[in-house]
């Protein structure tokens, strides 16, 4: 995939270089195939653990990927806005707990979930700004195949 836009909410883009995790983290963008064999192999080269999950009290929300040495998790979301917005509350959840230290979200362009979306509901609109305000430093590109 190709990287159209990118978009830093509390400093994670800066967060991320400082670590030495932008480029690991902009290349599971470029390259993750949705096929789980391929993926594995990818995310392990690029200093992921793939398919991570922890403890929400009761829950078990998972990341796509999770780097314990940068705490960073990632979510690769292309299908429904819902789905972005349940996986921003588990990075907030993560967050909170001291599980990450920084969400990335790769997004598509076009579709029910968008970047351009998601950019405005985590920077605009209410709920992630005022009744559910999110402190968890997120970091989301957008692309397109």
């Amino acid at each position: 995939m190709q990287i159209s836009d990118t978009c830093s909410v509390r400093n994670a883009e800066l967060l991320l270089r400082q670590r030495g995790a932008l480029e690991p983290c902009q290349a599971v963008a470029r390259r993750y195939s949705g096929r789980p064999e391929e993926d594995e192999e990818l995310l392990r080269a690029l200093g992921f653990e793939p398919e991570w999950s922890f403890d929400a009290g009761g829950n078990r929300p998972r990341f796509d990927a999770y780097s314990q040495k940068w705490k960073v998790g990632i979510e690769r979301e292309m299908r429904e806005q819902m789905n972005v917005r349940s996986h921003l509350l588990f990075a907030e959840v993560a967050y909170q707990k001291g599980l990450i230290e920084i969400g990335v979200f790769i997004l598509p362009m076009k579709g029910q979930g968008t970047f351009g979306r998601t950019v405005r509901e985590v920077t605009k609109y209410d709920v992630f700004t005022k009744y559910f305000p999110l402190q968890v430093p997120l970091y989301l590109i957008g692309c397109e195949q």
